[in-house]
């Protein structure tokens, strides 16, 4: 008796001192459960595996044993944090029925919504009981038990907290139920993560790579848009060899199943014979809480088709350098050298159909003769588009203004204190936003002209010139600067009145010239032909042309040489426009 008694004050004393010492430990919450969220455990009576009473002392013990049930539910409700368990009792919510009045062991009742509960039995009789305290899963599955002993009927209460703590005992100390929960969810989502089509996770979720696509309608062959998920479960451990379903509304995917890879992503390709409309991706997987219950994640990603690019936003700079000699280089008696430089924005127009065909038939390049207009991609600083279907809605129109810089230089034989020299006569420079003319821009397949030479690779070409707007007509594009200029009486250059010019030549580059006026001509080609065509086709981001000719002419009259230098840095245009429900 006098051991009994020791042992009864030792474990009280355990009792009050790991209460004490868990309280600060217990009441933090844990971060496991901010993740993978909240635990539903019903807590049922245990159940009283004892001869029933037969005399009033019988009645006192069977009285005292049940209190082991009401003591392991009100240490759990005090330690557990409400953040991560929700405990509930079996069947006595509300009920102020003493518990041996009405018990409420586990008896097989049916699913409640829980997910997991606790269970147990008392064995035994007065000097030696036996409890036993029993967490299982939805389907019954043991997760952790515990089994203590007592002497006394009276000490049932205080051997119901001992079980709990047991139930997540370890050589340490104990834990709190959460972690003993959230430990076997991972070992056994684990496990299931190591099989090919695996169905066990904690909390998953879908993400997809992006929050809302947007497809292009690219091109009669290219209708498609690649869309990727990553399955990872609630602490970031990706979900591997599993088979993730997929569905839209008015699209077409490349498969209704894919498989995780090892790093939880699977990839689908949306494809779409429309354009203009909305739609909505959807990424779903089944799977199997380690509690044994079923569960579904599911998530969606709208999807905007958007028609395909048809204009786009440019910039160009063009440099051109005319040089004139007479009667030649080597013996000249008068010289003139013209120096432009152009740059403005510019709006062009794809014709798509016509790429699409050189695309796919390329012998059709040669459909056009170099003069003839036929261009893949058209249009200058003044561009106005109209909505096709409804001619009255403009969709674009723009006329951007061009910076202009023009030197010129001539030279010639004049009379300098009695004698002869060849000198500079006149020179002017000017620059100033030129409003009244522009640049219109045509890009075509290149087929050489009469005495050229055809490239054995498909090129592309720039036609490109200038000209005056019909409503500036009467203006004159002058700009800021001044001129000089011969005064035969003081035999120098003297400053003259005369406004400069900054004017865009009409004809700036074509894609033939005469042979038989023309020494040499090298038309402006676009010789990354390839790559310009898929830009052209699905136009993203920006996509730079250069290109640059050299022209020479030569008689007995002069000789003149030239080189025209374009860059364009296109970018596509994008016009507002609501999709189509």
């Amino acid at each position: 008796m006098n051991t009994s008694k020791s042992n009864i004050f030792s474990k009280s004393a355990f009792l009050t001192l790991f209460t004490f010492c868990c309280f600060f430990a217990y009441s933090q919450d844990s971060g496991d459960c901010e993740k993978c969220g909240k635990r539903l455990v019903t807590c049922w009576d245990l159940d009283i595996l004892t001869p029933k009473p037969t005399n009033p002392e019988d009645s006192i013990l069977w009285k005292q044993l049940h209190n082991a049930s009401s003591a392991y539910y009100g240490n759990l409700v005090a330690k557990e944090s409400p953040k991560c368990l929700a405990l509930l009792p079996g069947c006595r919510i509300g009920d102020p029925t003493p518990p041996w009045k009405n018990p409420c062991p586990y008896k097989g009742q049916a699913n409640r919504g829980y997910d997991y509960a606790i269970l147990g039995e008392i064995r035994g009789k007065e000097g030696a009981y036996s409890l036993r305290l029993i967490l299982v899963t939805n389907e019954h599955e043991t997760v952790s038990e515990a089994t203590v002993s007592f002497e006394k009927a009276a000490e049932a209460g205080m051997f119901g907290v001992f079980a709990t703590l047991e139930l997540g005992g370890t050589s340490s100390g104990s834990r709190m139920l959460y972690d003993v929960i959230h430990e076997y969810e991972v070992k056994k989502r684990d496990k299931s993560n190591d099989e090919k089509f695996g169905n066990v996770a904690i909390e998953p979720k879908i993400e997809f790579d992006q929050s809302s696509y947007k497809v292009r309608f690219k091109s009669t062959t290219d209708r498609s848009q690649k869309m990727v998920i990553t399955l990872t479960d609630c602490d970031g451990v990706v979900l591997k060899n599993r088979n993730v379903s997929f569905w839209v509304k008015e699209g077409a995917l490349s498969s209704e199943k894919v498989m995780t890879d090892e790093n939880g992503k699977a990839e689908v390709t949306y494809i779409t014979t429309q354009e203009n409309y909305s739609d909505v991706i959807t990424a779903e997987w089944d799977y199997y809480h380690p509690n044994d219950k079923k569960g579904t994640v599911r998530t969606s990603a709208p999807v905007q088709i958007l028609p395909p690019v048809e204009f786009l936003d440019g910039y160009i700079t063009v440099g051109i350098e005319n040089s004139k000699f007479s009667p030649n280089k080597k013996n000249q008696i008068q010289s003139e050298l013209v120096s432009r430089s152009i740059s403005g924005k510019i709006t062009l127009r794809i014709i798509r159909d016509r790429i699409q065909r050189y695309i796919d038939k390329p012998d059709f390049r040669r459909e056009c003769d170099p003069t003839t207009h036929c261009p893949i991609l058209s249009g200058g600083s003044d561009f106005q588009a109209r909505d096709p279907l409804d001619y009255s809605i403009v969709l674009i129109k723009n006329r951007y203004p061009l910076i202009v810089r023009t030197i010129i230089n001539e030279m010639g034989i004049r009379g300098v204190d009695g004698k002869e020299k060849y000198v500079n006569t006149y020179n002017s420079a000017a620059d100033d936003t030129n409003s009244v003319e522009g640049l219109n821009l045509e890009i075509k397949a290149y087929v050489a002209g009469e005495g050229q030479l055809a490239p054995l690779s498909p090129y592309y070409v720039i036609w490109l010139t200038g000209g005056k707007y019909l409503d500036k007509l009467r203006i004159q594009p002058f700009g800021r600067g001044g001129a000089m200029q011969w005064d035969i009486y003081k035999e120098k250059l003297v400053p003259i009145s005369d406004p400069v010019g900054v004017g865009i030549p009409y004809v700036i580059a074509e894609p033939e010239a005469d042979m038989t006026l023309y020494k040499t001509y090298e038309p402006l080609l676009i010789k990354n032909s390839v790559d310009f065509e898929r830009y052209l086709m699905n136009p993203a981001g920006s996509f730079k042309i250069y290109a640059s000719g050299n022209q020479t002419q030569e008689n007995e009259s002069f000789t003149s040489e030239s080189q025209v230098t374009v860059t364009i840095s296109l970018s596509p245009h994008e016009i507002p426009n609501q999709p189509k429900k």
